[in-house]
């Protein structure tokens, strides 16, 4: 029996476990080349049989097809333009512009290309047209058709052709208007602005209208035209609203001046236009103390859209045929006797009984012989003058160019209008009482 107390023989080294050496053998792989040898990497499993482990994509295979496929697209873009300047090469582009004389836009525009209808509007535009010569027409309601053009089309350019279409010279009717901004419709067609000459009618009657101007009622009008020729029309529209001024006239000055509508009455400034329906019966009144009223209708003249009334007025009490500031002509005035004082003419007691002064101061050239059968104090005499000199016709009378003085006329309303070949028409209308001068004057707007 072995005493515990007994000295103990020297123990053998330890032994490692096969688990120790392989623990050993790790960790010098591990200081040898590093921790992601430690790292497994396959399966830590059996695989099953029915599930083959996936493959393996190399990252080269991905970046070649990348690359194959940026090759297949520019070569698509690089196509699509050869084929783009392949065309523009082999064909050109052909724009036509069609107008009327004034540059006024066609109704019923048609344009042929090589005998065939190919647009209805302009600018024209046609792509993909072969290159060499091409030949163009065009024709449109009014207008007779061009001559056949040839314009000469290059491969991958643009040919411009302008064309002109005159008016028909067949049936038709060249149509003036009275005023301005109109447009002319012929049997419900528009055709456009006046003046203009529309032919390619048919023989027969045509409905003229022209509409536009807001100053006027649209008006229309039958005309007849005979076959073969060209019918001469001025169309004159009725006033839709006008502007009405007062101008003063003898005796004025110093006297209220009202446009009455109705029950209405408001103040009428001197030479100030003002706008006035032609159905609003409207009138213009004039009050002076000692001197008679003044009371005219407005009344517009058809085509006529602008109104100056002159504004006489007559002192009260005035005996017919008298007249209170009629100035003395030096040259028919008689000889004073010696020793006699000079008798001196009344002054004008305005501006526009100076105006009438000078006018009265000429030679008497009126319209025309005195009427031997008017009767005393049914009649009074009229002036008329214009700067610069103007024809002018009075109540539709042509009395020829001014200066006209002492035209005698019957009482009542007149109307003269001036016209300038060059600055136009205006218009002045008055009431000329029995026995009395009424004087009417314009001055035209110089350009």
């Amino acid at each position: 029996m072995t005493n515990p107390n007994d000295p103990q023989p020297p123990s053998s080294p330890p032994k490692y476990s096969p688990v120790d050496h392989e623990a050993i053998t790790k960790l010098e792989r591990f200081e040898a080349i590093g921790h992601s040898a430690l790292t497994p990497t396959g399966p830590r499993g059996p695989v099953p049989a029915s599930v083959p482990p996936p493959p393996r994509i190399s990252s080269s295979h991905t970046v070649l097809k990348m690359a194959l496929a940026a090759v297949a697209g520019l070569l698509t873009v690089m196509l699509a333009a050869a084929l783009t300047v392949l065309l523009s090469t082999r064909s050109g582009e052909l724009v036509v512009n069609v107008s009327g004389a004034g540059g006024e836009t066609i109704e019923g525009l048609s344009i042929q290309v090589d005998g065939v209808q190919r647009c209805s509007k302009v600018p024209c535009r046609l792509g993909g047209i072969a290159p060499g010569a091409h030949g163009v027409k065009a024709d449109g309601h009014g207008y007779a058709a061009t001559a056949e053009r040839h314009v000469l089309v290059e491969a991958g350019r643009q040919a411009l052709l302008d064309l002109v279409l005159a008016p028909d010279p067949g049936t038709g009717v060249r149509v003036s208007a009275k005023g301005s901004d109109f447009r002319l419709s012929v049997d419900g067609r528009e055709i456009g602005s006046v003046p203009r000459e529309v032919g390619s009618l048919a023989p027969g009657e045509h409905t003229l209208k022209i509409v536009g101007n807001p100053a006027f009622a649209p008006f229309e009008k039958k005309v007849l035209v005979p076959a073969g020729q060209m019918v001469e029309v001025e169309l004159v529209a009725p006033v839709l609203e006008g502007m009405l001024s007062a101008e003063p006239g003898e005796g004025a000055s110093g006297a209220s001046v009202f446009l009455q509508i109705g029950d209405e009455r408001r103040p009428l400034a001197w030479r100030k236009a003002v706008p006035v329906r032609a159905d609003a019966q409207a009138v213009v009144v004039a009050t002076k103390k000692g001197y008679d009223d003044f009371a005219q209708p407005v009344q517009f003249v058809p085509g006529e859209a602008e109104l100056v009334m002159m504004i006489s007025l007559v002192k009260q009490g005035q005996e017919p045929g008298e007249e209170p500031s009629a100035p003395v002509m030096a040259s028919r005035a008689p000889r004073a006797k010696a020793g006699a004082p000079a008798r001196k003419a009344p002054p004008p007691e305005d501006d526009a009984s100076r105006e009438e002064a000078a006018l009265n101061a000429e030679p008497y050239v009126g319209g025309g012989p005195k009427p031997a059968a008017a009767a005393a104090g049914t009649t009074g005499k009229v002036s008329v003058n214009s700067i610069p000199a103007s024809n002018v016709t009075l109540n539709g009378r042509d009395i020829g160019q001014t200066p006209k003085m002492g035209i005698e006329v019957p009482a009542g309303p007149v109307t003269a209008v001036f016209k300038h070949p060059e600055l136009g028409t205006m218009t002045r209308s008055a009431v000329v009482k029995a026995g009395g001068n009424v004087t009417l004057v314009v001055k035209f707007k110089q350009p």
